[in-house]
Parts: C-alpha cells; structure tokens; sequence
C-alpha cells in the first residue's frame, strides 16, 4: 500500500490507521522497519505511532541516544514502545552491545526501527516494513510493505 501525505497530520493518520490493523505477536515483540532518507518522515510517523498509544511526552529521533522506551498507558496492545535508531551503528556488533535479545522476545513490547538496514542481522527478523520518500518540503510517500 502506498500513500501520499502533505503535512504532519496526514503521516500522523497514517501512523493511526496503521497501528490499528497492526497485530501484535504472541511468542515476541511486534518489530516495524522505517527505511528512507533523511527528513523522509520516519520520526513523524513514529510521533504518530506514540502519539495513538498514549504517549504523552516528546517523541524525538533517538539518533545520538540510540533508542528510547516508552511506556504506555494501561489497556494498549503494547506495554512499552521501543523506539530505536541505527542511523549511527557501524555495525552488527554495536547492534549486539545494547543487549536487544530481551526487547526483542517480549511480546508485550511494539520495537520501531529506524535504518535497520545498517545492521545485517536485522534482516533475518520478522517485521513490518515501511518505506518513506521524500518528495518535497511537503509531500511523502509512505509504503507499508506486505
């Protein structure tokens, strides 16, 4: 599915209905790849994801801190949302120092993965995709991939 947004709230509607045809795993967590460019819309779309989940503080990329953990309100699919971002990992080994095997095995947490194309290992993990393209100051393509 491709669609097209023009301002925040679009991608933030997106991220909405996404979340609510998402399903969450029962044996591990629920895993989401954001792939694209810089300024593509990847941290909006996550703001959105938060934003439907509860969350009420700032939702900033974690580029520099790597990852974030919030924790949502009770009575969502989720208990936490993870929100990671290997924009800065070098390689697989920086993937394996934050120590991902407990996130990644709790069925109660929604993990939000921005580049995971940086880090091999990552592409041996279920997940849903999602491709972000920018187009211009105002207009994204987002597609979730199947």
């Amino acid at each position: 599915m491709e669609i097209e947004t023009h301002n925040l709230e679009e991608t933030h509607q997106v991220a909405e209905d996404f979340l609510s045809k998402l399903k969450n795993n029962l044996d591990r967590s629920t895993i989401v790849f954001l792939s694209g460019d810089l300024g593509a819309g990847k941290t909006a779309f996550t703001q959105g994801l938060a934003k439907t989940l509860g969350v009420t503080e700032e939702v900033t990329s974690p580029t520099f801190v790597i990852q974030k953990i919030y924790h949502l309100p009770v009575g969502q699919k989720f208990n936490k949302m993870i929100h990671i971002d290997c924009y800065r990992l070098e390689n697989d080994r920086d993937w394996e120092v934050l120590n991902m095997d407990n996130i990644l095995t709790d069925p109660t947490n929604l993990v939000v993965v921005e580049w995971p194309e940086k880090i091999d290992q990552l592409s041996t993990l279920e997940a849903v995709k999602i491709e972000f393209k920018f187009i211009d100051e105002n207009t994204r393509i987002i597609k979730i991939l199947p």
